[in-house]
């Protein structure tokens, strides 16, 4: 495969399945795991004139960017096909996540009043 011009492929976080029946609390908690996941998405792959991220970069894309994305499987993995200028923050590094996954908790107790129980 040969991606071309400034495209850049994203890989789709993979929803958790549970088959056992999950409280609402534990529900929500799942919820957010999945956003903190949307906020960093991994580049698969990027095209041949692309030249501000690489393979494996963290990037985060505006949500309106992401919902007129093409979806396109790939070795039945779904991928999200964008164009450059759509990547709005490279993440620097694990480090940056883990700071803003910490900042997003401070986020959730503002605005559910630290009412949200913590899920082990």
């Amino acid at each position: 495969m040969k991606l071309l011009g400034k495209r850049v492929l994203l890989t789709v976080p993979r929803k958790k399945e549970s088959f056992i029946e999950l409280t609402p609390e534990t529900e929500k908690q799942l919820e957010l795991d999945m956003i903190q996941e949307w906020t960093a998405l991994e580049v698969y792959a990027i095209g041949s004139d692309a030249t501000i991220v690489k393979p494996g970069d963290k990037v985060y894309v505006p949500v309106g960017a992401l919902s007129s994305a093409e979806r396109i499987m790939i070795a039945d993995e779904a991928k999200l096909m964008i164009n450059e200028f759509e990547i709005s923050i490279i993440w620097d590094n694990a480090q940056n996540v883990e700071k803003r996954k910490g900042i997003d908790a401070i986020k959730r107790d503002r605005q559910y009043g630290g009412k949200e129980k913590e899920v082990k």
